[in-house]
């Protein structure tokens, strides 16, 4: 069992590492129900990192908006995890 899952918006069509930002979120298949039922589904019983893996490349359109998304990113979590 892992301890630690990464996470990143993304679709059937690639790995994007988008943030989770509303443009993506209506685009991607991740989604903090499906992640969390999955995770109880697990039968795990121990405390697991969900860690934000969001990538902006040079070429990525929104690379100037890193920290507002990383920021953002947090947010949509916060809604469904414990602090």
């Amino acid at each position: 069992m892992s301890k630690a899952i990464h996470i990143h918006q993304c679709n059937g069509q690639g790995s994007h590492h988008w943030p989770f930002i509303d443009k993506y979120n209506a685009q991607g298949d991740i989604t903090p129900p499906r992640i969390l039922q999955a995770l109880a589904d697990s039968g795990s019983n121990q405390e697991i990192l969900l860690a934000l893996e969001i990538r902006h490349r040079a070429y990525y359109p929104d690379e100037y908006k890193l920290e507002e998304n990383l920021r953002a990113s947090v947010a949509y979590w916060r809604q469904w995890v414990e602090k």
